[in-house]
């Protein structure tokens, strides 16, 4: 079984059922009907803490991440070849865990805040290159359909869309 970590700001809404996706840089080792244990990283201790039991990765997809590192914005996210608009971004940083909170600044949107945390990680590059890995929450699809239902909504509230 594969072992995903994560900062512990995401935990929280991995155990909600909220967050029920990643992002992981280059090739793909996930394929569906996995199953993956996530756990919360703690720091640079080796004994990490176990969200939930194990989950069933239903979907892996690949994707690509342009930004600009020196503003702490993404530009495009690009899933299976196919350019995200603003509205379905901003949903996709909300399901990702992402809030407008700001790491340094007050960020006005979840994909704000997304640039902000990828800037810390690559603050260097400009193209990001991996898989989105999508594993089953603990309320099954049902929770997967209204988390969408949910980011959707959110997202055209904060951005003005009619």
């Amino acid at each position: 079984m594969t072992i995903l970590r994560f900062h512990e700001r995401f935990a929280d809404k991995i155990i909600a059922g909220t967050k029920s996706s990643t992002f992981k840089l280059g090739d793909v080792y996930f394929k569906p009907g996995d199953f993956v244990q996530l756990r919360k990283r703690k720091g640079d201790d080796p004994n990490d803490t176990d969200l939930i039991p194990p989950s069933l990765v239903w979907q892996v997809q690949p994707m690509i991440f342009h930004f600009s590192a020196i503003r702490g914005l993404i530009e495009t996210i690009s899933i299976n070849g196919a350019a995200l608009g603003p509205l379905d971004s901003e949903a996709f940083a909300i399901l990702e865990g992402f809030e407008p909170v700001g790491i340094w600044q007050e960020a006005e949107t979840a994909l704000e805040e997304m640039g902000q945390f990828f800037t810390t990680l690559w603050p260097e590059q400009r193209v990001v290159t991996g898989h989105v890995i999508q594993w089953v929450p603990t309320g099954g699809f049902d929770q997967v359909a209204n988390n969408l239902f949910a980011a959707v909504m959110l997202a055209k509230e904060r951005l003005d869309v009619a």
